[in-house]
């Protein structure tokens, strides 16, 4: 007996999942696309996101507010820009290198404030205790 997977469902679904992930990233190009109009290379999008959502997602465990989680993000947010624009426009040192220095640092600090809140040891969190299944046709197949 064949199973026949129903194309157009697994497709329909395939469009759904890349347009729900995908907006993040469009909302954050449209904000780098008004940034390259002026003149300023901001390549530190990536960094920021990071830990706008590790900053949402403490404030929001924090207060058990999802709106408190969306200020937090929004303080991440402008502390990272801020900083950017100080390093890259005030200072005026190359605006890639500012970019990929925030970047790097955005990203590094919120995996790193991550390991630290939670109390994880390793990247990849793994069940220590995960459940034993007992599957009978398993064992009638082997036989």
């Amino acid at each position: 007996m064949s199973s026949v997977i129903p194309l157009g469902e697994f497709l329909l679904e395939i469009i759904k999942i890349g347009i729900s992930y995908t907006t993040v990233y469009l909302l954050a190009s449209l904000g780098e696309i008004y940034a390259e109009k002026s003149g300023v290379l901001n390549l530190s999008l990536e960094g920021i996101m990071a830990m706008g959502a590790f900053l949402g997602y403490v404030f929001a465990l924090a207060s058990n507010n999802p709106y408190a989680g969306l200020l937090g993000g929004l303080i991440a947010g402008l502390a990272l820009g801020f900083l950017f624009a100080f390093v890259a426009i005030t200072l005026g040192v190359n605006q890639v290198l500012a970019g990929l220095s925030v970047w790097l640092m955005g990203i590094g600090l919120a995996d790193f404030f991550y390991v630290i809140t939670t109390e994880r040891q390793q990247y990849c969190r793994s069940l220590q205790n995960f459940p034993r299944c007992q599957f009978h046709f398993y064992q009638t197949c082997r036989s």
